[in-house]
């Protein structure tokens, strides 16, 4: 396993809300998935399309704004720690606005 490989692995195993699974199952996760980086602006999830894959969050910052009278406004916010994205049992299609890096993540 590669330096980076190993990182990925340990943060999995440390990720707030991975980590009271079993090992075996982070481990699956790990040779299931893959790492994906945004820049600030990015998108995760655009607007209406659906939303395709469990997304786990390691760091950064991704918002939902919405557009009210009086400007923008914060409905949905993911940090380092949290996951977003299709989860089983879930109704959800796709994000009422785009999912947005607010930060590298």
């Amino acid at each position: 396993m590669s330096d980076v490989s190993d990182d990925v692995l340990q943060r999995l195993t440390k990720h707030r809300t991975l980590s009271g699974a079993p090992p075996a199952q982070i481990e699956w996760v790990f040779n299931h998935g893959y790492v994906r980086k945004f820049a600030t602006g990015e998108i995760l999830t655009a607007r209406q399309q659906p939303v395709i894959g469990l997304h786990i969050v390691l760091s950064g910052h991704f918002v939902i704004y919405v557009e009210q009278g009086a400007g923008k406004k914060k409905v949905m916010e993911w940090r380092g720690g949290d996951i977003t994205g299709m989860m089983p049992y879930s109704r959800l299609v796709s994000p009422p606005r785009d999912v947005i890096a607010e930060e590298p993540s």
